[in-house]
């Protein structure tokens, strides 16, 4: 008798999951609904915007704004730096001391990117309507070395931390009526963060000077 209520137990899932599936095919295949929904959730839930504010010493202070009535969860905040030449300066004398037929710049010639180990934010709540100041690394670990233009992508996602707007987002999400996440490229240039889609760093640095008067009138620009 137990194994027989067992084997109803299994098939009633199955049946469930069978369903289930079926409800989604349906409301994929309803086109017109999902753009309704979708619209309709985006007017309540709106996209979250990320705003340079300024640099910080080192550092640089960004804004991540939700301005839905929905208290949002960041389940992602990830910062790249791509494959790119360097460009970059010493802002203080320093010391070269020779070794292996070259030259060893203080604290070794390699350096990293501690803007790319950010991972605070993951899992940071935001509040309904509020504003969520954060301070970012510096771009490099040699506090003599500049970076004079360099791309970085700033990709994060966010979900609503209301279970029921948690589905919602979901299944738009799989239904492809919603970015699962926001992708951002910055040129940064002599500590601005400008947006840009050019890959190429020269490429951006032009258009960076051509479009904005306060770099035009900087070394970068008019070399």
């Amino acid at each position: 008798m137990k194994q027989q209520a067992r084997f109803k137990r299994i098939n009633g899932r199955k049946r469930y999951k069978e369903i289930a599936f079926r409800a989604v095919k349906v409301l994929s295949s309803v086109g017109t609904l999902g753009v309704i929904v979708a619209t309709s959730y985006s007017f309540l839930i709106s996209d979250t915007k990320l705003v340079y504010e300024k640099p910080y010493g080192r550092s640089y202070v960004f804004s991540l704004i939700n301005d839905s009535p929905a208290d949002i969860i960041v389940e992602k905040f990830k910062i790249s730096y791509p494959d790119q030449p360097v460009i970059a300066k010493t802002t203080k004398d320093i010391y070269v001391l020779p070794k292996d037929g070259g030259l060893e710049m203080p604290g070794g010639n390699i350096s990293t990117v501690p803007i790319v180990e950010f991972h605070e934010l993951d899992g940071e709540t935001i509040s309904a309507k509020d504003t969520h100041k954060f301070r970012l690394p510096p771009l490099n670990s040699r506090d003599y070395l500049q970076l004079e233009a360099a791309i970085f992508e700033i990709t994060y996602e966010v979900t609503p931390k209301n279970k029921l707007l948690s589905y919602i987002d979901k299944t738009l999400k799989f239904l492809a009526l919603r970015n699962e996440e926001e992708s951002l490229r910055y040129i940064v240039v002599e500590n601005y963060w400008i947006p840009t889609r050019s890959k190429s760093p020269y490429e951006a640095i032009r258009i960076a000077c051509r479009d904005n008067d306060m770099l035009s009138r900087g070394d970068l620009c008019t070399r």
